[in-house]
């Protein structure tokens, strides 16, 4: 079977992708539990039942905007760890790929933290993002213990260390503006500076 397509009444396609934009917007302007599926629906210009074929409910929607914003943070991990570099500067590019998602994705993320206990009730793919942020953090432990092992880092217990530098990262979401002086890539920069100095000998 091809991909089923859909239009709205002006003709504009129906798409996992369009749904997804159009809520994320509702979810920031009007709150995440004020918003209806027929809301969304109203928005893109079409019925409730049509969005069916894409989410089964707006815990669906948001859950796959989240899993994205994820995996830019956790396949970034990979990708960096895997390169012939200093471990140091591994550290510092991960803390910067780290807060420039967040801030990115700001809207969203906050909207997950605080609705993330209802989802876990209605949700088992949550399950599987918790195991993944366990793997991130495991990553990290494991890289920052290489750090220490060669001297680079401060010798204290990784996992405190670990757990320090996400929270900082993951704070952004509730202060981070769009229309802020400073880029999210600049204030990753920063960020990673600062940071690092708090471990790096």
């Amino acid at each position: 079977m091809g991909r089923r397509v859909s239009y709205n009444g002006e003709g504009v396609e129906l798409s996992r992708d369009s749904i997804l934009r159009e809520a994320i917007k509702l979810f920031s302007e009007k709150g995440y539990r004020a918003t209806s599926l027929e809301d969304v629906a109203e928005m893109l210009g079409v019925t409730r039942p049509s969005l069916y074929y894409y989410y089964k409910s707006k815990q669906d929607i948001l859950l796959k905007a989240h899993l994205e914003a994820a995996d830019a943070i956790f396949n970034a991990l990979e990708e960096i760890n895997e390169r012939p570099l200093p471990v140091k500067e591994k550290f510092v590019k991960i803390i910067e790929n780290h807060v420039n998602v967040v801030a990115k994705n700001a809207k969203l993320i906050g909207i997950f933290y605080e609705e993330e206990k209802e989802l876990q009730k209605v949700n088992d793919r949550v399950k599987g993002l918790m195991e993944k942020r366990a793997q991130y953090s495991n990553l990290l432990e494991t890289l920052y213990r290489e750090g220490v092992a060669k001297g680079v880092f401060r010798n204290v217990e990784p996992k405190i260390a670990i757990f320090s530098i996400l929270g900082a990262c993951n704070w952004v979401y509730r202060w981070y503006k769009e229309d802020g002086e400073l880029s999210p890539e600049a204030i990753a920069k920063v960020m990673a500076k600062f940071i690092t100095s708090g471990f790096v000998k």
